[in-house]
């Protein structure tokens, strides 16, 4: 079976087939046997989501979506700096979410910055806020203001890092979006009340924006984060001579996907140099597994988390000091744990305070789960947050 796709917005090798994409019908091919040309052509154009509408269908039957519409407030910051880097208009999108008394109180809140993790967009966004407005109703959340960042691209999640191939999507975040929160919302502008979470690539985030901007964020609960130490990435010491890749498999199918926008194109993207041809440098031979050892130095050098808290710790230890709370459960199928505790070990031999947890039978995509609810470990560690914001004033 074939088909054609025509991928408008270039971004099928990170989420598919999408709104606007141009279909072909899908047409058989018998392999071996001689066939005349095949003829395909593009007719069906995808057709746009409804407003809160994923792939899956609507977030909410229509009477809770619009409860959850009317505590949800859509967020665009247009940003000169990765305006002058693409020299095109850029935004940072997102929603917003607040209490469900917040037009009836004046109270300034503690207030939360949440990303998603790689596969991510505005439509799981859109789920995690209605998730968020569900909570509120029950009365299980404390009252806080959730901002949910957008940080998908074609190129794939920029981690809010100021990556030479995505953009100074850090500095455009702390220095752009950031005093826009704070000026339309009523949030306490310190620093001690300000927080930064997330899940996988979003917990990668979180975790880097807390020890790159640490002046600027009073915690990080970061979730099942990507990889903190190189020299155990995925199993494979990138700083070893003649390092090879493993997974072989999985990198040549996101390559035929696209040339960028999957898992390990959007890691180059954050995290290498850029190549002669103007593309983030490949940190491996996608047929050999071969890792290139100046991409892998640089990556090192420059991304590592482990290496910036050796680095970094002791001069920042007054900031970061039980900023860092990290949960990750000890069946993960990324093996992320073992990577957890790399970070961890590397934040004891700084003398550093933080927080790990390692979940008994927990895995990658049901950490946040108990029994029947479906983000009871949101619920706990926005408790923590609030708790944080209140015994720090």
């Amino acid at each position: 079976m074939v088909q054609a796709v025509f991928d408008r917005d270039f971004n099928y090798a990170y989420s598919g087939r999408g709104p606007g994409d141009v279909l072909s019908r899908v047409a058989t091919v018998r392999i071996g046997e001689t066939t005349s040309a095949l003829s395909l052509e593009l007719t069906d154009v995808i057709p746009e989501l409804a407003p809160w509408h994923g792939p899956w269908g609507p977030v909410a039957p229509p009477e809770e979506l619009a409860f959850i519409q009317q505590n949800t407030r859509p967020l665009t910051v247009p940003s000169e700096r990765l305006g002058r880097f693409w020299g095109r208009p850029i935004s940072l999108n997102g929603l917003v979410v607040t209490p469900l008394d917040y037009d009836q109180t004046q109270d300034r809140l503690p207030v939360v910055y949440f990303t998603h993790g790689f596969g991510g967009g505005m439509a799981s966004l859109q789920d995690t806020a209605a998730g968020l407005v569900r909570q509120m109703k029950a009365g299980v959340l404390p009252r806080l203001i959730w901002v949910l960042l957008d940080q998908s691209g074609p190129m794939g999640t920029h981690e809010f890092a100021d990556s030479l191939n995505n953009g100074p999507w850090g500095a455009a975040l702390t220095q752009e979006l950031i005093p826009v929160i704070d000026d339309r919302f009523r949030t306490q502008r310190r620093r001690n009340a300000r927080f930064v979470m997330g899940h996988s690539s979003g917990g990668w985030a979180a975790l880097w924006l807390q020890l790159e901007y640490a002046d600027i964020f009073g915690g990080a609960w970061a979730t099942s984060p990507d990889y903190s130490d190189f020299s155990n990435f995925g199993g494979v010491d990138l700083t070893a001579p003649g390092g090879r890749m493993k997974g072989l498999n999985f990198a040549r199918a996101e390559a035929v996907l696209g040339a960028y926008g999957g898992q390990n194109t959007s890691f180059e993207a954050v995290w290498s140099p850029r190549g002669s041809d103007g593309m983030p440098a490949p940190l491996f031979d996608r047929e050999t597994g071969l890792v290139d050892a100046q991409v892998a130095t640089w990556w090192r050098d420059h991304w590592d988390l482990t290496e910036k808290v050796r680095r970094e710790w002791v001069n920042n230890a007054a900031y970061l000091d039980g900023a860092i709370h990290v949960v990750v459960g000890e069946n993960d199928e990324f093996a992320l744990d073992d990577s957890a505790r790399d970070l961890e070990r590397a934040i004891t031999s700084v003398s550093g305070r933080a927080s790990f947890r390692y979940l008994p039978g927990k895995g990658h995509f049901d950490l946040y789960v108990e029994g029947d609810e479906r983000a009871a470990l949101r619920r706990v560690m926005a408790w923590e947050m609030a708790d944080h914001a209140q015994r720090h004033p």
